[in-house]
């Protein structure tokens, strides 16, 4: 039984979205089809449907190993998400929103500690007074808009080990009755909650829905996967036909479910898993190579380098997408794949998660950035 899967695929997928959703502050005139696409297969749900699936069966395999795996996280996490703050901060000095002095301030180093730590401005901004950068033309805002989901991804890894203590661990209905309630206590927090959004944004809770939804299909894998293995075109049919039904410009409100986007992200899910198993040998095209986390973390302070100098519309678009990706490979080269080499790997064990054959599979290279 093969090991392989698209998951890299899917996630290079998602973040190029999340590129093209940015890449509108270029004022580029995107066709119209584009941005419906777009807003039918946003970036964010499928990274949290990916993590929700891939996450869950790591914790599992590791036979509850709480220090292992968030060690591992950390390793998976922080080491490009410092490049990429370093980088930042070499814009905000560079083009005057930050004087030099002040990288000693200790208002400041508060301030980005928390940033270096979550990837979350919004989550400094809560837990501290914003800090006074001198935002001009050329930088008007932090670029980090993008890291907002790290910190829910963060936190996603805190709660895993919560709800997967040892008594749950040792049966699959367990489990699965565990995650699902859950599930369904935060759709109904983020469906009837008045919050600001700000709040919402540093709260997993209010996201671990979506989460959810990749979690239990980890954990029922085993019992479903003759449902979406090699039928991606039958689901990717039916969620069409979804949108075509009730669909509207907006796409998936994931932040703010509906009945109508609820059944969209469900739907949408059925399509990540089954396109995560079907074709394959899709995999083999990427070597490996797993560009996306570095696509996610670089793409913003690139457009706002864009902005700075005056780039706008297409060619400003072209600029984005090479650069980028250029920036992604050498940081999958230079800081990933070598971080990655210091993770711990569980021995293999039965798991109630996807198949004892796919475990490998989904730590693999291809795979191991869940």
């Amino acid at each position: 039984m093969g090991h392989r899967n698209n998951f890299d695929t899917l996630r290079l997928f998602a973040a190029c979205n999340v590129l093209l959703q940015h890449a509108a502050f270029l004022q580029v005139p995107w066709p119209r089809p584009i941005p419906l696409l777009v807003a039918y297969t946003s970036g964010v749900p499928i990274f949290f449907i990916i993590s929700g699936f891939l996450i869950t069966g790591t914790f599992l395999r590791s036979d509850g190993d709480v220090v292992t795996f968030l060690r591992n996280r950390c390793l998976r996490i922080y080491p490009a998400l410092w490049l990429n703050l370093a980088i930042v901060l070499a814009l905000l000095v560079a083009f005057g929103a930050l004087p030099l002095g002040a990288l000693l301030n200790p208002d400041f180093l508060r301030y980005w500690t928390v940033i270096l730590a979550t990837g979350s401005d919004a989550l400094a901004n809560w837990l501290l007074p914003p800090y006074p950068f001198a935002w001009n033309d050329a930088l008007p805002f932090l670029p980090v808009v993008a890291l907002w989901t790290i910190a829910l991804e963060l936190g996603f890894y805190l709660i895993v080990p919560v709800i997967f203590l040892p008594p749950v661990l040792r049966y699959r209905w367990a489990s699965v009755a565990v995650v699902l309630a859950l599930t369904i206590y935060s759709h109904r927090l983020t469906s009837v909650t008045a919050t600001d959004e700000v709040t919402r944004g540093i709260n997993p809770l209010f996201y671990f829905w979506v989460f959810g939804i990749g979690s239990l299909f980890s954990l029922l894998w085993s019992r479903i996967d003759r449902l979406f293995r090699d039928k991606f075109i039958l689901w990717a049919l039916l969620y069409a036909e979804a949108i075509a039904f009730f669909g509207d410009q907006h796409g998936i409100v994931y932040d703010h479910p509906t009945l109508r986007s609820t059944v969209l992200t469900i739907l949408l899910a059925c399509c990540v898993m089954s396109a995560a198993f079907s074709w394959t040998n899709l995999s083999k095209l990427l070597a490996g190579t797993d560009l996306s986390y570095g696509i996610y973390l670089h793409h913003v302070p690139i457009v706002m380098l864009l902005h700075a100098f005056g780039w706008q519309g297409f060619p400003a678009a072209v600029l984005l997408i090479v650069a980028t990706t250029i920036a992604a490979a050498a940081t999958w080269r230079v800081i990933e794949r070598p971080a990655l080499r210091f993770k711990i790997r569980p021995a293999r064990r039965p798991s109630n998660s996807a198949e004892d054959g796919r475990a490998d599979g989904l730590e693999s290279p291809a795979c191991r950035a869940g």
